[in-house]
């Protein structure tokens, strides 16, 4: 298991997200999957936060966590062609 090098910690750090990705050196296109809420919730801060570290990103929503659904996912980042993907937690496992 490896485990992250680097953890953002404190108040409203979610505003630093694509400086904390494009530092990691992942590359540029970045694959978010989340449910509806986190992405009502947060979205439009990490869209900014992204988009200002010239990061390229795509949402691709959610509404339960089961074997088809990580399938289609996989499915979504070949597309995608992204470099990152992140998986944001929902309130429905």
């Amino acid at each position: 298991m490896e485990l992250p090098r680097r953890i953002l910690v404190g108040y409203d750090v979610i505003k630093e997200l694509g400086n904390f990705i494009k530092d990691l050196g992942f590359g540029h296109k970045v694959l978010i999957i989340s449910g509806g809420n986190v992405k009502n919730l947060i979205g439009k801060i990490i869209d900014e936060s992204l988009s200002s570290s010239g990061l390229s990103h795509h949402w691709h929503p959610i509404n339960s966590v089961t074997v088809n659904h990580a399938k289609q996912i996989v499915d979504v980042a070949r597309n995608q062609r992204s470099e990152l993907q992140s998986v944001l937690g929902e309130e429905n496992p």
